[in-house]
């Protein structure tokens, strides 16, 4: 991978959008309903919807997408093992692939499940991206 650079600048932005009829965010805890800030009477968005609609964006395009919208359980292990085409762990000499093919890992990080060294050891590689809501 090469050499680590430090980002020197951030900067910041606003992003606003406006949803008429519907329910941008619904929470699938509370039969779906929309997220509320009941003081203020206004429907929440949360970052997780935001990166989703980023994620569905660059799906469309033809990228290749770790969290992907997959019915049911979701397990890392295994779609680590998708991605790498093969039936093995996932190793840290596996990272640089998956930084490399994975453009959501790249902008908003991934917690991603790692074989360790000797049986029954592993680790959780946490990595944080350039792009992050608040």
């Amino acid at each position: 991978m090469g050499e680590t650079k430090v980002i020197g600048k951030n900067g910041e932005i606003l992003y606003l959008y406006d949803a008429k009829m519907c329910n941008p965010n619904g929470d699938p805890d509370d039969e779906n309903r929309p997220r509320m800030d009941v003081d203020r009477e206004r429907n929440l968005v949360s970052d997780v919807r935001l990166k989703r609609y980023i994620r569905d964006y660059l799906q469309d395009k033809g990228k290749l997408i770790y969290v992907t919208k997959a019915e049911g359980v979701v397990n890392a292990t295994e779609r680590l093992k998708q991605i790498l085409g093969e039936e093995r762990q996932p190793t840290r000499n596996d990272l640089p692939l998956f930084l490399e093919k994975l453009v959501d890992i790249r902008l908003f990080g991934a917690t991603m499940p790692i074989k360790g060294g000797r049986r029954g050891e592993g680790e959780a590689v946490n990595l944080t991206g350039p792009v992050q809501f608040n």
